[in-house]
């Protein structure tokens, strides 16, 4: 019999074969440090301080930032008038949360319609005011104590290469259409009226609007229209009948 007992000078196979397990395993991946959550962007300071400290304000009003960003954007123009297109698109600027213009004049409408409704209801102050625009060139009158200067789809024109306002015509201020609103903070918000400073008494300038009446009958009320008198004749006795005239009767 062979001596299998000598000792063999290299290692065999089983020691020194890794298992399936640390053979397959792959290396440890670095895992990056998680992102910190994106802190929401400050307000600006820049924001005109609104509402005044001076002046209380119903709770519905107070909580509203849709009226906080309106209010700012008043004081920052100096409370001058402006139509709910160019306020739409300034609120955007000063804190209003939406989308686009379009969804910030939407919410804008909103408020105002309800802050209305309840003010009436409950007999308060108004915080904002509306004036209707008359269209014609007595809104240039008003430009000390507007804002806006064109609103209401006004009648457009070929523009020139050097005019900076190419939807006023020329020799004019303002281009808007007749009853064209534009709002304003009253004086219940703390802050004084636009055409108050500029010395306009608004009753000269009002033009609400009204729908084209239907032209009204010139008649007189309770007087009747005058018919065609038609006469009825029984028998045969027509007004054109050649029959001869009847003898006359020999009784009284």
């Amino acid at each position: 019999m062979s001596d299998t007992s000598h000792s063999h000078s290299y290692g065999t196979r089983i020691k020194n074969k890794p298992s399936a397990r640390l053979r397959h395993t792959p290396p440890p991946r670095r895992i990056k440090p998680a992102r910190h959550p994106s802190q929401p962007p400050t307000q600006p300071t820049n924001y005109p301080l609104f509402p005044l400290p001076n002046v209380l304000l119903h709770p519905e009003d107070a909580s509203s930032k849709v009226f906080h960003a309106i209010g700012r954007c008043f004081l920052s123009v100096d409370n001058r008038a402006m139509t709910i297109k160019d306020l739409a698109e300034m609120t955007l600027k000063f804190g209003l949360m939406c989308q686009n213009v379009s969804a910030a004049s939407q919410a804008i409408t909103t408020y105002i319609r309800n802050h209305l409704a309840r003010c009436e209801a409950q007999q308060d102050q108004p915080l904002l005011l509306r004036h209707f625009l008359s269209g014609t060139p007595a809104d240039d009158d008003l430009v000390a104590a507007l804002h806006s200067r064109v609103g209401g789809a006004p009648l457009q024109r070929q523009p020139s290469p050097t005019d900076s306002t190419p939807n006023i015509p020329p020799g004019r201020h303002t281009n808007f259409r007749r009853g064209t609103i534009v709002w304003y903070l009253s004086k219940a918000s703390g802050v004084s009226c636009p055409f108050a400073r500029a010395r306009v008494l608004l009753s000269n300038y009002s033009s609400t609007p009204t729908s084209n009446p239907k032209p009204r009958n010139t008649e007189k009320c309770g007087e009747k229209r005058k018919r065609l008198i038609t006469r009825h004749y029984r028998g045969t006795d027509r007004p054109n009948s050649q029959s001869p005239s009847p003898a006359p009767s020999s009784s009284p």
